[in-house]
């Protein structure tokens, strides 16, 4: 259902196919009592799932599929001086 639904890693830009990616647990990490369903869960090669595990990166839902966005720079324009 996953292959179907997401078509491989679910990050904005990625094109890894499926054979390439893990499941990654969307909501609470199974060591913490997370349950693993359609609705918490995505594809996600190896780079970005290490990525959303270390909580740089977060996901977005839109029409009930998921979408992995890199974090938003913290550098903004140079202050004037």
């Amino acid at each position: 259902a996953l292959v179907h639904r997401d078509g491989g890693c679910i990050a904005k830009g990625c094109d890894a196919p499926p054979a390439w990616c893990d499941v990654m647990h969307l909501g609470a990490p199974h060591a913490q009592g997370g349950r693993l369903t359609l609705h918490t869960a995505g594809l996600g090669c190896r780079y970005h799932h290490r990525r959303y595990d270390h909580h740089t990166w977060q996901i977005t839902w839109t029409h009930q599929r998921p979408t992995l966005h890199p974090p938003r720079s913290r550098a903004g324009p140079h202050p004037e001086r």
